[in-house]
C-alpha cells in the first residue's frame, strides 16, 4: 500500500483549497460537521444559487483509490463528488438523499449502488478511479464489498488524469466530508484523522515574535494560523524548535500512522527550506527531508509518514504519541 494524501482538516485550513458560496450556506472548513477530530469540509447552499469546494491533488492521479466520510447535513437537492482536471470533468459520483449512489463518467450515470443515501449519517465512501479508454470506476461503501463496478471508457476526452476533486450542490443541498486518503496501490480502509497539539517547548533554539525562547509552543499552536502575529523562526542552518505535547486521548485505538504537519513560509525569497522532525521517547530525532518553501502560508509542510515507532519497531500506542516530540529545523 502507498498512501499519497492524507487530509483530515485538522489545521482548519486546506492550502490548495478553493470555495464558492451562495445563498444563505457555506463551503469550506467546518467545525461544526465532521467525522473525526474537531473541523471537516462542507460544501453547500440554499436560498439560491450553486457552492462548491476545490481540493487541488498533491499529485496527478490516473488510477487511485480515494477514501472519505460523508455526511448529507440536509435539504433536497444533491451532493457531487466530481475528479477532474483542471476544470474538465472526467467522472463524479451522484449522492442524492433517500436515493442509491450513482458512477458517473462526465455527468453521465454509467452504474448505479445499492445503498440508499440518508440524511445526518456518516458513511464511509470508497472510490476506484481509474483512468483510461478501457478503465474501471468501483464504488464501497461502509467497507462492505464493492457494490457498484463501471468498466469501459473512464477518459471523456483527451485527459489522462485529475488534479483536483470537485465538491458540488446546488441550491438547497449540504453536506459535509471529513478523513480523506488516496493510495496508489489498493483500498485504503476505514481510518479517522485526528490532531495532537504542541503544549512545551523542550529545545527551543528559533526566535519566538514575542522574544521569550521558553514557551515557543504558545506561538505555534493555534488553528487556523494566525499568519505573522505569532510564529517563531530561524536564520542559521540546523537551528531547531522541539516541543511536547498534548495528551491524545486515543485510548485502545489502533493507530496505523502519524506525521507532523506546520504552516512554513520563507521571510526572505522563495526556495528556503525546513525540516519537520518527530522524536519518539527512547529514540533519536527522525527528519521528513528538507522541504522548499514559498514566501506565504499556502503550502502543508509534512514530516515523514511513519506507519510504526523507530524505536520498537512496533504498531503505535496512545502512550507512544503521548510522549512524542514534534518540532521543525532551519536547513536553507
Amino acid at each position: 500500500m502507498a498512501r499519497i494524501w492524507t487530509e483530515g482538516c485538522e489545521m482548519q485550513d486546506i492550502p490548495g483549497m478553493t470555495v464558492n458560496n451562495f445563498g444563505a450556506g457555506g463551503s469550506g472548513i467546518s467545525t461544526v460537521y465532521y467525522r473525526s477530530g474537531v473541523a471537516g469540509i462542507v460544501s453547500g447552499a440554499w436560498g439560491g444559487g450553486n457552492a462548491y469546494t476545490n481540493l487541488l491533488m498533491p499529485v496527478d492521479c490516473t488510477d487511485i483509490y480515494l477514501r472519505f466520510g460523508f455526511y448529507y447535513i440536509g435539504y433536497s437537492s444533491f451532493a457531487q463528488i466530481q475528479w477532474r482536471h483542471g476544470t474538465t470533468v472526467l467522472g463524479g459520483l451522484l449522492l442524492r438523499p433517500f436515493e442509491v449512489p450513482q458512477l458517473q463518467v462526465n455527468v453521465t450515470t454509467v452504474k448505479s449502488g445499492t445503498t440508499v443515501i440518508r440524511q445526518v449519517q456518516w458513511y464511509l465512501i470508497e472510490l476506484h478511479i481509474n483512468i483510461a479508454d478501457a478503465g474501471i470506476l468501483e464504488l464501497k461503501i461502509d467497507g462492505q464489498p464493492v457494490e457498484a463496478t463501471y468498466s469501459g471508457d473512464t477518459k471523456p476526452g483527451a485527459d489522462t488524469h485529475f488534479d483536483n476533486l470537485h465538491f458540488y450542490s446546488t441550491a438547497n443541498g449540504y453536506y459535509a466530508c471529513d478523513d480523506f486518503a488516496i493510495d496508489n496501490a489498493d483500498w485504503v480502509g476505514d481510518g479517522h484523522i485526528t490532531r495532537v497539539t504542541p503544549n512545551g517547548t523542550v529545545t527551543n533554539q528559533l526566535t519566538g515574535s514575542d522574544g521569550n525562547t521558553t514557551d515557543n509552543h504558545l506561538l505555534v499552536d493555534e488553528y487556523p494560523l494566525d499568519s505573522d502575529t505569532t510564529y517563531v523562526q530561524g536564520t542559521v542552518v540546523d537551528e531547531e524548535d522541539l516541543y511536547d505535547l498534548t495528551a491524545c486521548g486515543l485510548g485502545t485505538a489502533e493507530i496505523t500512522r502519524i506525521f507532523a504537519e506546520s504552516r512554513t513560509k520563507d521571510t526572505v525569497a522563495a526556495g528556503g527550506t525546513c525540516a519537520l522532525i518527530t522524536k519518539a521517547s527512547g529514540g533519536s530525532e527522525v527528519s521528513g527531508g528538507d522541504v522548499s518553501l514559498l514566501t506565504t502560508y499556502v503550502k502543508r509542510i509534512l514530516s515523514a509518514e511513519e506507519l510504526l515507532n523507530p524505536v520498537d519497531s512496533q504498531v503505535w500506542e496512545a502512550a507512544d504519541i503521548d510522549a512524542l516530540q514534534v518540532g521543525v529545523r532551519t536547513r536553507s
